[in-house]
């Protein structure tokens, strides 16, 4: 009976992951939530006539004297659109989920440091995430929201190495 009662929690979890309580490490051991992440994520979205599609960068930070030291994981996601054509501003990067085997590290973005450049991409980071080992693969996936049409769009980074700064 407990048994039963763990799936389908666990099923309403996978359901409504948009509304999950993040635990307080923000680190997931659910194998059911990373494989319906990566099956619901794409490697691009179309919205206003113009595709999208996001590449991601992660690293833990060893290097001495570094402020604030923290040797979490940090991730870097840019979102770029096709043909250089302008991110509208109803598109939104609100939540990242960087998934190792099982485990799923799920954070809100930091808020943008200062408007960029270049208007056909995006970056967001996120700090502080899990101790994994660098050298390691990890899947990155995207929220990005679009706040008119009031829809999720989930964009994938497929076997991103985890690098070491030393």
């Amino acid at each position: 009976m407990k048994r039963i009662i763990f799936v389908l929690l666990v099923f309403a979890l996978v359901g409504c992951e948009d509304d999950i309580i993040i635990p307080d490490n923000g680190i997931y051991e659910d194998n059911a939530l990373a494989t319906e992440l990566r099956a619901k994520a794409r490697d691009s979205f179309v919205a206003d006539g113009n595709s999208f599609k996001m590449e991601a960068s992660v690293w833990r930070d060893f290097m001495p004297g570094t402020l604030p030291k923290s040797s979490g994981l940090i991730s870097v996601n840019l979102l770029k659109s096709d043909h250089s054509s302008p991110i509208p501003d109803k598109l939104e990067m609100v939540k990242q989920y960087v998934i190792f085997d099982h485990s799923v590290w799920i954070t809100d973005y930091e808020e943008p440091s200062g408007h960029s450049d270049n208007d056909s991409q995006r970056e967001r980071i996120s700090r502080n995430g899990p101790a994994w080992e660098p050298e390691v693969y990890v899947d990155v996936i995207s929220m990005i929201r679009d706040n008119e049409a009031n829809k999720n769009y989930y964009l994938i980074d497929r076997s991103v190495q985890i690098n070491k700064v030393e």
